[in-house]
């Protein structure tokens, strides 16, 4: 290993330390850490940094932004499949051993369901202790503003957010899904690391910040609506009642968090930015972003409709578009 990359992986795993530090003391709410500055931040006392993505930069630090993602990465694809093999699949196992249409198929995408919502509710708390202090998170004529330097905290969040879907997209080749929807989540995968990535690079945080705040919090009770369902024996059984209600609440949050205020966020970004060739490719890919949340809003109407139809019951709501979402499992 050359003293360059050498350099580069200590910077980062040193980075990875002092960001972590100050994201865990701002979510667990343990106070000031001590720390007075975090490596290749700013040395005045007030925990700043800027991102490092780029490793052809003049810097010392540059490119050591990589190394912290590769880490989250990881730590995140042991988080997503560990338990899903030792606690989710044995657990759903045991309470459904004895029903005729349960089976290894129906375990994975169980264990699958409650390995996403676990990971849905974490970002969604993460998003909130660190983003709703900020006195800018409301106020739509100070999103454009674009600058270098990011709170230590929210920097890791950031990171911490690319690794998470880095780490997706490798779970997506190893899930079970139809085509389309394969595709469909692969192309949102990438989008989403693309805005991500991309707003980091060239300091738009503030647009990915407000997205971040709102986005995650419609899939909790939708993968709440899925773990019920699977558990469910019996279409009059306290399970499937539950994920009634989580899904008609899940429908009514999608369409508000995902196409209204999202819808208002791209429009904010076309209208409020200049036309630049950088603003210009966030621009495409927001506008990406909401034909696939469109797609989805049908898929969620659909599955309302077969709701109606069957009995108040709602569909097998997995990610199963081929087949229009199968109706609701029923016991032989």
């Amino acid at each position: 290993m050359s003293s360059g990359s050498s350099s580069i992986l200590q910077l980062g795993l040193q980075s990875f330390h002092d960001l972590g530090i100050e994201f865990l003391a701002t979510v667990l709410g343990s106070g000031p850490t001590g720390q007075t500055s975090v490596i290749c931040g700013l040395n005045d006392g007030s925990l700043q940094t800027a991102f490092f993505l780029n490793p052809y930069e003049p810097e010392a630090c540059a490119g050591s932004d990589w190394v912290v993602i590769a880490l989250l990465a990881v730590i995140a694809h042991a988080v997503s499949w560990l338990p899903r093999w030792y606690i989710y699949e044995p657990l759903a196992n045991f309470r459904m051993k004895e029903h005729k249409l349960w089976n290894e198929q129906e375990a994975k995408r169980f264990s699958q369901s409650c390995t996403s919502a676990l990971f849905f509710t974490l970002s969604a708390f993460f998003a909130s202790c660190i983003l709703l202090p900020k006195d800018w998170l409301f106020e739509r004529s100070a999103w454009p503003e674009r600058g270098p330097l990011i709170d230590a905290d929210y920097k890791f969040y950031y990171l911490l957010y690319a690794g998470r879907f880095c780490s997706d997209c490798v779970s997506l080749f190893y899930e079970e899904r139809k085509q389309d929807a394969f595709i469909a989540a692969l192309l949102h995968h990438l989008v989403t690391l693309g805005l991500v990535l991309g707003s980091a690079n060239v300091g738009h945080i503030r647009y990915g910040g407000i997205i971040m705040f709102f986005f995650d919090w419609a899939d909790i009770p939708l993968l709440s609506a899925k773990i019920c369902k699977y558990l469910s024996k019996s279409p009059d059984d306290l399970f499937q009642f539950t994920a009634n209600r989580l899904f008609e609440f899940f429908a009514v949050l999608y369409f508000c968090t995902r196409n209204c205020y999202y819808n208002y966020v791209v429009y904010a970004a076309w209208a409020d930015l200049s036309s630049d060739w950088v603003n210009r490719g966030c621009q495409y890919l927001l506008l990406l972003l909401v034909v696939l949340q469109t797609y989805w809003l049908i898929l969620i109407i659909r599955v309302a409709i077969r709701q109606a139809e069957n009995n108040g019951n709602a569909a097998d709501i997995r990610d199963e578009p081929a087949e229009g979402l199968k109706t609701a499992k029923k016991v032989q």
